[in-house]
């Protein structure tokens, strides 16, 4: 097991199964170093007392620990079954829904605050405090060109997030043995991963601009992000083996309409 860390090496496997293999290891050899731990306990109570049995709940937890040590060896004997397309998959869809949450958090945040509204008696002065919590949290409503910048950007980054579906279906799950096999694209899946790790930490960046409402920052964190993306796109415009195909098409109009 150990020497399988060192066989799959950055240089040639990349980056993204290199680390998933040594943190995968590494939480195995943790929990068998526990696992042992509560075993040698359990022994040494039973030779101090041979009348009395290891007590129930030791029993249960080196029991445990033993289960959370198959399921550290299953962790790792998945690692042959993912390669690296299956843990890049697996990667992308985290990163997706990130990325949607910020989407929906960014449309909470812009929802208009009627304030219109008639007050109830003075029983309802909790409601109106819990009112005003919310509205602090809300977009105002004297920043217009603030709200255009927001429904632009969200719309934006409802086309960024459909991007992380297009290239998970079109590119990554394409990614099979034989890619992975290639140094240069293994590379190339590398950087995709990287930058659709990166993303999501922008659109973070993004939505705090909002909060904060400074609308220069904005339209400089979503060009940033719409860059970004472009990018992304850019690495897998051509698909695996080098050639124009349905997905080429498809990202060029993808980049026409970002602008």
């Amino acid at each position: 097991m150990m020497s399988a860390v060192e066989i799959c090496s950055a240089d040639i496997w990349g980056g993204l199964l290199h680390h998933e293999v040594v943190a995968r290891v590494r939480g195995l050899m943790r929990e068998m170093e526990v696992c042992v731990t509560e075993v040698a306990d359990a022994a040494q109570a039973e030779d101090k007392s041979t009348a009395r049995r290891p007590s129930e709940g030791k029993s249960r937890d080196s029991l445990a620990s033993t289960g959370v040590v198959w399921e550290a060896c299953d962790a790792v004997i998945e690692l042959e079954t993912l390669d690296v397309g299956g843990l890049a998959v697996k990667r992308a869809e985290v990163y997706r829904d990130m990325i949607k949450d910020a989407i929906e958090e960014l449309k909470e945040w812009g929802e208009d605050v009627d304030d219109d509204e008639e007050e109830d008696d003075a029983a309802s002065d909790e409601d109106d405090v819990e009112d005003m919590f919310a509205a602090a949290n809300k977009m105002p409503k004297d920043h217009p060109e603030l709200r255009h910048l927001l429904d632009d950007s969200i719309g934006k980054l409802k086309k960024v997030n459909m991007l992380y579906t297009a290239i998970t279906k079109r590119r990554i799950k394409t990614f099979g043995p034989a890619a992975a096999r290639q140094v240069v694209h293994v590379k190339t899946m590398d950087e995709l991963v990287d930058k659709l790790k990166q993303l999501p930490e922008m659109v973070d960046e993004l939505a705090n601009s909002f909060y904060e409402l400074d609308e220069d920052e904005a339209k400089t964190q979503l060009m940033s992000t719409i860059t970004e993306a472009q990018e992304a796109i850019g690495l897998v415009k051509l698909s695996w083996e080098g050639k124009e195909d349905e997905f080429t098409a498809w990202s060029t109009k993808w980049t026409e309409v970002i602008k």
